[in-house]
């Protein structure tokens, strides 16, 4: 039963770990499409740009991205992707 309970708790553990990451790949392709689009890029062009972030240029660009969600978003990361979905970020 301990075994069980440990193995379950590990787990989920991973599963949030995991969801983690993905939610921080999103909120710095989201910073990415939004940077694009206010410096003139088309809503296309900014979402390839976005697609094109892996985990790794996504590590590169997470101060940049909190910086804005601190400032613009009241440190809300769901606000900052809202906001890039209702400019047409399609992530």
């Amino acid at each position: 039963m301990v075994i069980v309970s440990v193995v379950g708790g590990i787990s989920l553990l991973l599963l949030v770990f995991l969801w983690s990451i993905k939610r921080g790949q999103k909120t710095v392709r989201a910073f990415v499409f939004l940077s694009a689009v206010a410096d003139g890029n088309s809503v296309e062009s900014a979402n390839e740009l976005a697609k094109r972030i892996d985990l790794f240029a996504a590590s590169e660009l997470q101060k940049k991205a909190m910086i804005m969600v601190e400032m613009v978003f009241g440190g809300s990361q769901l606000k900052l992707i809202s906001h890039a979905r209702r400019e047409g970020f399609d992530q």
